[in-house]
């Protein structure tokens, strides 16, 4: 699991969450990140992480926008590249091996490679 906090001014963070995970937000959690959804729809959209953005940047009632959203992605064993999820982290159920990434802003990427997470 790695979270880019380029977007506050801060590194790409990586932790790990051995074992099987019951979906995305719980391998957050179990790498010891602190995630929060909105107040409309719960953990269906991650709108802080480690209380960034803050309150006053987002009060994370609604889902965030566009340009300012937590992005998520995936990179299965082997992957060299990231894949943009295209189900929420609550629905989707990262296979074993496999390293979550989380991106801060507009069409964000994390800053590192799956390689050289796996490398850290």
């Amino acid at each position: 699991m790695t979270v880019d906090f380029a977007a506050f001014g801060g590194t790409q963070e990586t932790r790990c969450a051995p074992g099987a995970q019951a979906n995305g937000v719980a391998a957050l959690q179990n790498a010891g990140f602190t995630p929060a959804g909105t107040s409309r729809w719960g953990m269906a959209f991650i709108c802080r992480i480690n209380a960034l953005p803050s309150p006053a940047q987002d009060p994370c009632v609604n889902t965030p926008p566009v340009n300012a959203h937590w992005a998520y992605y995936h990179a299965n064993t082997g992957a060299t590249a990231w894949t943009y999820s295209t189900q929420g982290a609550s629905a989707y159920v990262p296979p074993l091996g496999s390293i979550e990434a989380w991106a801060f802003g507009n069409k964000a990427t994390p800053t590192l490679t799956p390689t050289q997470v796996r490398s850290a």
